[in-house]
């Protein structure tokens, strides 16, 4: 048997028959540790308790506790512990995204015109916004709320725009990027700055600014959980 835990904690695990396939293993992780998650199967990745990758069930032995991410780095137990302040428990809190408005876009219609809109991504999960009708300075004011249980220094906030064009079809065409590191985002502080859009490959036509204003705030304490007592299914 073995035993899958999400990525940096012992909370949650699952204890699993050993699969006969790799393929079978990542799905079966995916299902067991992500079940409400659009997290595609081929972005978890999946580790030792020393931190090593392991990509087949060769490197795997009996009983092996195996920690699973859905992209991120390894952030092991102790690193979670490490992290977490001891005076409020596990680490909780709220994280707002609020993607406010961009300027000078490129037009994707014959008018001159676009009808931009953003889809942000953050963790494995997608959302976006209504678009902006015929406009090259679109504002949104846009505010997506995620509910934070582990240390953000390993995450980031992608946004993208595009643009909704209305016919026999309905098309989008991209507009450019935005990705943001977390990584120095502290508790209580704001990151509210003015982010030039970025091209998704060498092929990419892109112009223009997005205003994005992002912020963290501690939630207090969370229940805690003995860290080594995976509930078996």
């Amino acid at each position: 048997r073995i035993t899958l835990v999400p990525n940096g904690t012992r909370r949650g695990g699952q204890v699993v028959v050993r699969p006969r396939t790799w393929d079978d293993l990542v799905w079966l992780a995916r299902a067991r540790l992500f079940p409400n998650t659009t997290a595609p199967v081929h972005a978890l990745r999946i580790f030792l308790p020393s931190g090593g990758e392991v990509r087949d069930l060769e490197a795997i032995e009996t009983s092996e506790t195996l920690y699973v991410s859905q992209g991120e780095d390894f952030l092991g137990a102790s690193e979670r512990q490490r992290t977490e302040n001891p005076e409020t428990g596990l680490y909780h809190g709220l994280l707002t995204v609020s993607v406010l408005e961009a300027r000078d876009l490129l037009s994707k219609d014959f008018v001159g015109r676009s009808n931009p809109f953003c889809a942000l991504h953050f963790q494995h999960k997608s959302f976006k916004s209504k678009p902006a009708t015929n406009a090259v300075n679109p504002h949104w004011t846009e505010v997506f709320e995620f509910d934070v249980r582990r240390p953000l220094h390993h995450d980031i906030v992608q946004v993208e725009l595009f643009s909704k064009r209305f016919g026999t079809a309905i098309f989008e065409h991209f507009l450019g990027q935005v990705t943001i590191s977390l990584a120095d985002l502290e508790e209580h502080k704001v990151i509210d700055k003015w982010f030039p859009l970025e091209k998704r490959s060498e092929r990419s036509r892109v112009r223009g600014t997005v205003h994005i204003k992002i912020q963290f705030q501690c939630r207090g304490r969370s229940q805690t959980v003995d860290p080594n007592s995976p509930a078996e299914v």
